[in-house]
């Protein structure tokens, strides 16, 4: 399923999913608009996502952290938290999983060289607009070509540098260019943030952000 197509899923009013499995479906959603060609960092978006909801849900419900799993099923919608860890690759993915700490280090790499490519996206989009009646076609290439005479005035990307960051990120580039240039929709969240659940939960209920999204 392409993006934009999930983006519509996710501001679907008429859906039954509980918000909780919403949720994890915006986080893995978000994580994959700055890794859209790494399918494990998405699944990892969507496990961790579950685990933090997990501990949510067991503190909310004022169970013990000593409970066992037998006692935690029993509480509502925890089932169907436990099935996305377990369809994700089970406890071999668990053992794999990056520290939410980390991930949120490496993903924030990834939204810095994105940007580069949301510019690219706003040189194209800039070009369209201001100069509606140049036959010239404002893609890539030229962006790339008039990005690239601006950064030798001064402290900026190579020619291969922005050719490889379009390789990497350039399929989500209009994604990019609205959450990084536009600055709207719903803001990527740090996972090791103690309030990350409430925010993300949150931000799955904002229909109305959600849209912006959608096209």
């Amino acid at each position: 399923m392409e993006l934009v197509d999930i983006a519509r899923v996710l501001c679907e009013t008429t859906t039954t999913q509980s918000v909780f499995l919403k949720a994890i479906r915006l986080f893995e959603f978000q994580v994959s608009i700055f890794a859209p060609s790494s399918q494990t960092l998405q699944r990892d978006a969507r496990v961790l996502a579950a685990i933090r909801v997990l501990e949510h849900i067991q503190k909310s419900s004022n169970v013990s952290d000593e409970a066992t799993l037998t006692e935690l099923l029993r509480i509502p919608e925890y089932d169907d938290i436990v099935n996305i860890v377990f369809q994700s690759g089970g406890w071999r993915r668990i053992r794999k999983l990056w520290s939410a700490s980390h991930f949120d280090e490496q993903l924030a790499t990834r939204v810095e060289e994105a940007r580069v490519v949301a510019r690219l996206a706003d040189f194209s989009y800039r070009f369209e607009m201001l100069m509606p009646s140049d036959t010239r076609k404002a893609g890539p290439t030229m962006a790339r070509a008039c990005l690239n005479q601006v950064s030798k005035k001064g402290a900026g990307y190579s020619t291969g540098t922005l050719k490889s960051r379009w390789n990497e990120y350039g399929s989500a580039a209009a994604l990019q260019y609205i959450l990084l240039i536009q600055k709207i929709g719903p803001k990527l969240l740090k996972a090791n943030k103690v309030s990350f659940v409430e925010k993300l939960v949150s931000q799955a209920s904002d229909v109305e952000s959600l849209t912006c999204l959608s096209g």
